[in-house]
């Protein structure tokens, strides 16, 4: 097993949290982003419509991953929730 260097990306733009986890974890090649909600740059829950914090819980993974010299392009995996079943149509949309 040869030796990976852990790093902990980030960015002026990164959003950040009073949580103790990092936004993103690079080891070797592979970033991990963790989960992204609808907060602002300082970490602070912005409530909104559905649609809007879709976008903005979307527009904090690009942050993430340009951190890290990734775009949406690179992404392998997707892990994503939605609370209310009446939703789940404007999601998919959205997603798409």
């Amino acid at each position: 097993m040869t030796d990976s260097i852990v790093s902990y990306p980030s960015a002026p733009a990164t959003p950040t949290s009073h949580l103790p986890f990092s936004p993103c974890v690079a080891v070797g090649d592979l970033v991990f982003v963790s989960g992204q909600a609808s907060v602002d740059q300082s970490g602070a829950i912005v409530n909104d419509s559905f649609k809007g914090e879709f976008r903005r819980s979307i527009e904090n993974v690009r942050a993430v991953l340009r951190s890290a010299g990734c775009d949406l392009s690179h992404v392998v995996q997707t892990r994503n929730y939605v609370d209310n079943p009446d939703d789940l149509p404007l999601y998919n949309q959205l997603y798409r």
